[in-house]
């Protein structure tokens, strides 16, 4: 199909309401187009409101037509720019962008397809051209925490920093629904500025606000503990609990990050991360020689050997039976055990009866 049939076609999905598609085929984009679509929206609404009556006369198609167009247009750009063809993609905005022209009513489309044009460059490292566009977007809706988040990472990449942690503290502010965004985006940007304690409080403040509801700001808060090595990790471990059902790759890392941390830390504490740790990789049939290699080799604890043989050596640990747990407080022997009865089922469900056997009998003890 050829790129103007294609955008016929396109246009005719929009407006049947088939845009549902795109969060699944263009996941890297759309996160960041959709927030100006939301904006260009309400300014829609807010000059129908003004025009009140004149409207209704003239019927409710022509008042939305337009920019359901450029949503289509938009649309069609994103796919002909996902499939390599970016000038194209490139000329049809321009395009669009030169027939809504100047018009007050037109505010809604001209702010989508212009920031959609800086969004393309940006993303091909054109960083003149793609702060002129969200220059243009910024000159009619200042106040867009958008447009400004994203100019911000046009300024760190064209080297200017001073001007890019308040562009992202104003959009934090500016957007507070979505606050959660803009306190990722600014942790990450500590990150790369080697200003972790910074990174580590900009993560914990929008996770005390209860406002996140995505794996990124976990994983970003475990990144910054990462980055402090002498730091005590209780309240990291503490967290890491309380992920372990919807966040289980963050909880994955919080809990190996403490493991690792044996030698200079809580050695405690790195014990009841490990178990945590195993029970969840176990849970998740993951649970194997190769996922022990985070587990420093000079630990010799009692539940690190017994970790060990359940999972390195099966007949050993079979063969040791109840002896197995000898020294293990309570908890940790039930936890022990726990894992024996899941890598027993595992073992079931493979086929291998013998083994599971006897991995059941052991989680039974």
């Amino acid at each position: 199909m050829k790129p103007r049939c294609l955008g016929r076609f396109l246009r005719i999905a929009v407006l049947a309401g088939l845009t549902a598609i795109l969060p699944a085929m263009l996941p890297a984009i759309l996160p960041a187009i959709l927030p100006v679509m939301a904006a260009a929206q309400s300014y829609r609404s807010e000059i129908d409101d003004r025009q009140g009556d004149s409207i209704a006369a003239r019927g409710l198609e022509l008042a939305i037509t337009p920019y359901e167009q450029s949503q289509a247009t938009v649309t069609e750009a994103l796919l002909l720019a996902e499939q390599g063809d970016r000038s194209e993609a490139l000329e049809l905005l321009g395009d669009a962008l030169r027939e809504v022209g100047a018009a007050v009513e037109q505010r809604p489309s001209r702010l989508l397809l212009t920031y959609t044009i800086a969004y393309l460059h940006q993303q091909a490292e054109e960083f003149a051209e793609a702060y002129v566009r969200y220059a243009e977007v910024l000159r009619e809706v200042p106040e867009h925490a958008a447009t400004r988040a994203n100019l911000s990472r046009v300024y760190e990449s064209m080297g200017a920093h001073e001007w890019v942690e308040p562009l992202i503290v104003e959009s934090l502010r500016a957007d507070r629904p979505n606050s959660n965004y803009y306190a990722a985006q600014l942790g990450e940007y500590y990150l790369r500025m080697g200003q972790p304690r910074q990174a580590r409080r900009t993560f914990i403040r929008a996770l005390d606000e209860g406002k996140d509801y995505t794996a990124r700001i976990r994983l970003g808060l475990v990144a910054a503990y990462r980055a402090l090595p002498s730091t005590d990790l209780t309240d990291l471990y503490r967290r890491a609990q309380d992920w372990q059902e919807d966040w289980p790759e963050a909880t994955r890392q919080a809990y190996a990050l403490i493991v690792a941390r044996w030698q200079g830390g809580d050695r405690k504490l790195a014990a009841q991360a490990l178990l945590a740790w195993a029970a969840l990789l176990a849970r998740n049939g993951e649970l194997n020689a190769e996922a022990l290699a985070v587990v420093p080799e000079e630990w010799h604890g009692k539940v690190v050997v017994s970790l060990r043989l359940i999972v390195t050596d099966p007949a050993q640990a079979i063969a040791r039976g109840s002896r197995l747990y000898y020294g293990s407080d309570l908890d940790d022997r039930a936890t022990l055990g726990e894992m024996c009865l899941q890598l027993g089922q595992d073992k079931l469900a493979g086929g291998d009866l013998q083994t599971a056997e006897a991995y059941l009998d052991l989680g039974r003890k």
